[in-house]
């Protein structure tokens, strides 16, 4: 049992007419039927023995033949110093039953008590409370923490916890805006800490304390006086770091997806070495935004693909740093980062037999554009299955040298010549023009 007692020598007028009455009734000896009081009241001899109690004084008649010493407390805190006081009593939490009681010193140390049901005051207290730490854990379970700003924007409340590594005392009256996006990464963005409307703010970079990048999902409302007026804003701020990356590789593996497949559609019209290596370095150039792309054969002729006067005169740097790299040397494939006049290229190198196939070298305004980590895979992605592109090219032409070309002469077979005068003749016939044939 719990009780919270306080006791008063002087009580307000209306309870203190109260135990005048009642004190009036028993010194003259009146006789009064307790069953028609509707509060509940005790009366107490000087020994302690309860002498009489009104009907609804029964649950407190009852804690005391239960053994329950806090109202027999109560009663002893009543002395000729403090004859009168006052305790709020709970006496059962299943139900809960809970009173206000008023005691007084009369007569020859008899004692009268008044009491006040204020079960359903404790139930609405309790109810309050547990519905706030009920709103407390939804906060914590929807959002990461919740703040509150002043009309200017300065931190006046952070909440339940730490925000992004911040305690409320430890940062009130610093500036949320300038605390949460120092470096000014969100300049485009509306500042959430001075809503004067509700508003969502999505994706919003804010910075913890220990430095990290976090992507927040803000919601925001105004704060208004009795009168209307805006003195602030508060909300709530939510983590989606991980909801954002997660999105955000899905974007880019679909994008990766497709840029693959569009560029192996177009390997698969070529043959030959040269013409792979072609289709690709301009494929690649023109979906990740190149400015300048390169094709480097075995005997260091270099193709530019995409590429204007800023990127022509490059061409014989790009040839020698291709040719100083470890993988080409080595005739070993091979993807890597070589820098030329300030700018960070990709080079893939592809291994053949009995030399080198060639290098790709893709070139673009890193300040502007740097190399994401999805490009980075997506050049890997493609230069493997170039690779194996060029394998079965060169098996191809390997192949297709056997079937043309007679291994003891040199000269083409009879099927080759075959060929090669019916394309000639066919030619000759759409362009009309009279041909010899020296045989």
């Amino acid at each position: 049992m719990y009780v919270c007692c306080h006791t008063k020598a002087s009580l307000n007028d209306g309870v203190y007419m109260n135990i005048r009455q009642w004190t009036k009734k028993l010194m003259t000896g009146m006789q009064y039927d307790m069953s028609q009081i509707s509060e509940p009241v005790l009366f107490f001899e000087e020994s302690g023995e309860l002498s009489g109690y009104s009907p609804s004084a029964l649950p407190l008649v009852q804690a005391l033949e239960a053994g329950d010493t806090a109202l027999a407390e109560f009663l002893d805190r009543i002395t000729e110093d403090a004859p009168v006081g006052e305790d709020r009593l709970v006496i059962s939490q299943s139900p809960l039953k809970a009173y206000w009681l008023t005691a007084a010193k009369i007569d020859e140390g008899r004692c009268l008590v008044i009491g006040r049901d204020v079960s359903n005051d404790e139930k609405l207290v309790q109810a309050f409370v547990a519905s706030r730490e009920l709103f407390a854990e939804l906060i914590r379970c929807a959002v990461d923490f919740g703040w509150e700003s002043d009309e200017t924007g300065a931190i006046v409340y952070i909440g339940p916890d730490k925000g992004l590594g911040w305690s409320g005392p430890e940062v009130a009256g610093e500036d949320a805006w300038t605390l949460y996006c120092p470096d000014n990464e969100e300049a485009g963005k509306v500042n959430p800490f001075v809503a004067r409307k509700q508003q969502e703010i999505k994706n919003i970079t804010m910075t913890s304390r220990t430095g990290g990048k976090h992507r927040m999902t803000v919601i925001s409302v105004p704060k208004l006086d009795d009168n209307g007026r805006w003195i602030g804003s508060r909300g709530v701020c939510r983590d989606v770091t991980q909801d954002y990356k997660a999105v955000t590789s899905a974007r880019q593996q679909s994008a990766r997806n497709a840029v693959f497949s569009q560029i192996v559609a177009e390997m698969r019209t070529e043959i030959g070495a040269k013409e792979l290596l072609g289709t690709t370095a301009a494929a690649v150039s023109e979906v990740l935004r190149a400015e300048g792309s390169w094709v480097i054969r075995p005997r260091g002729e270099a193709t530019i693909y995409k590429g204007d006067d800023d990127q022509e005169y490059l061409s014989e740097d790009v040839v020698q740093a291709v040719q100083n790299s470890k993988a080409w040397k080595e005739n070993r494939e091979g993807q890597s980062v070589i820098t030329i006049a300030g700018r960070i290229m990709q080079m893939l190198v592809i291994a053949g037999e009995p030399e080198v196939d060639g290098a790709i070298v893709i070139s673009r305004n890193t300040k502007i554009y740097p190399w994401a980590d999805y490009e980075k895979a997506l050049l890997r992605d493609i230069f493997e299955h170039l690779a194996l592109a060029l394998r079965q090219a060169a098996l191809f032409e390997r192949l297709e040298h056997l079937s043309t070309v007679d291994e003891l002469t040199g000269l083409y077979n009879r099927r080759a010549f075959t060929d090669l005068v019916n394309k000639r003749i066919a030619a000759q016939r759409r362009n009309k023009k009279p041909a010899c044939l020296l045989y």
